[in-house]
């Protein structure tokens, strides 16, 4: 149970006194009404920073929602309150689906056209690094279920969360050794992403070329005028429909299977919608779209970031922790010899190891740190292809592992 955040005193009469005395009442504030709100309404305030201070600016507005939600989430847990997760996973999931269906719409799909031999390239390469690195982490990290971990881990860096979900229900994964295993992903994973977001691009830059594309969100936004407020409104309710729409068809979906479809389901569904809608002049030109979708890609960046909680690691076997992080650096170490001798250039190797390492929603933050919105149509659809591959590359090498081992 969690310790009161503030124990205020109110006046009351004990029964058998006439005397009035003090009753201490514990109080726990609302934490997660409070953290919902911040992530909603922080990106302003950081944005509005970015924009007055140079040092802000040179971190980047997604690095510091990021960081804002890790010390507002940790500092949380300090002070003795629990916080609930699923509102607010439930809140950045809507937050960057929506931003999903913004940014697509107002893309140029035949860009992903030019980009796809390359991008599937790169996302190969990913998923080679993966099933080479994991293999040698079961081996490094001897322990009685390794093969299972070992699957699991296969599945959650070609797809995502859900496979990992999947694959332990399929492999009868003990919760406890799920639980941990989520957890190190999440501790692990997140100091990754902060490194992609920050000074990893520089680094990537250093062994592998520039990216070649037609021109990047920055030279864009620097020739777009900023959206008058009737126009950020119609931007959102155009994203709002796309998203009604596919949240629809993934509940349908969901309904008529007996597997757990919906996560998979609409983010395929709204980004077909929303690339569907891009081939239409008059949506595609829509100037509130972008900004809008930005906007909400820090709401998402706060919310996860307070997910990143030091309580996750209390009483973990350090044997996993260290099997998870030998697996996220090996394979993208790895994956960046490859691209190196493939010949594939920055943007896309981070893109296509983000997709594979995180999925599809963790694309459009990293490509604005990346300063390319060219890259978001590749980074997603490789991210759909890995969710449906993710179970079966888990499955198989689980198996394979149990085999060997």
């Amino acid at each position: 149970m969690a310790r009161p955040f503030v124990t205020p005193c109110v006046k009351s009469r004990p029964p058998d006194s006439s005397r009035p005395g003090l009753q201490c009442i514990p109080y726990t504030p609302p934490v997660i009404p409070l953290t919902l709100a911040l992530a909603f309404f922080a990106p302003a305030g950081i944005l509005w920073a970015c924009a007055r201070f140079k040092a802000l600016k040179a971190l980047g507005p997604v690095i510091l929602a990021y960081l804002l939600g890790i010390l507002w989430g940790n500092g949380v847990e300090l002070a003795g309150v629990t916080m609930d997760s699923g509102p607010v996973e439930t809140f950045a999931g809507v937050a960057v689906m929506l931003a999903i269906a913004l940014l697509l719409v107002g893309s140029d799909f035949r860009a992903w056209i030019r980009l796809a031999p390359v991008t599937l390239k790169g996302f190969g390469l990913a998923l080679l690094s993966v099933a080479v690195i994991v293999p040698l982490g079961t081996l490094l990290f001897p322990m009685e279920e390794g093969w299972k971990i070992g699957g699991m881990l296969v599945g959650v860096y070609t797809g995502g969360t859900a496979n990992l979900m999947a694959l332990a229900t399929a492999l009868d994964v003990p919760p406890e050794t799920l639980l941990l295993v989520h957890g190190s992903d999440v501790v692990v994973g997140g100091a990754y992403l902060l490194f992609l977001l920050s000074v990893g691009p520089r680094l990537y830059g250093r062994f592998l070329p520039a990216f070649d594309g037609t021109k990047t969100a920055v030279e864009e936004g620097a020739q777009e005028r900023p959206p008058r407020p009737l126009e950020l409104v119609q931007g959102v309710g155009l994203g709002l429909g796309i998203l009604a729409l596919g949240l629809g068809i993934a509940a349908a979906a969901d309904a008529m299977s007996e597997r757990a479809l919906l996560e998979p389901v609409a983010i395929l569904a709204i980004t077909t919608l929303a690339i569907a809608a891009s081939f239409i002049p008059k949506a595609r030109a829509q100037p509130g779209t972008g900004p809008a979708g930005d906007y909400l890609l820090l709401v998402f960046s706060v919310g996860v970031g307070t997910l990143a909680r030091a309580s996750v690691m209390q009483d973990a076997d350090l044997r996993v922790v260290a099997f998870t992080g030998f697996v996220v650096l090996g394979s993208a170490a790895l994956h960046l010899l490859l691209c190196r001798m493939a010949g594939v250039d920055r943007d896309t190797a981070i893109i296509t190891s983000v997709a594979g390492l995180y999925g599809p929603p963790f694309v459009p933050p990293v490509a604005k740190a990346l300063g390319n919105r060219e890259v978001i149509v590749s980074g997603i659809t490789t991210g759909i292809l890995g969710l449906a591959l993710g179970n079966y590359l888990g499955m198989a090498m689980a198996w394979l592992l149990r085999a060997l081992l």
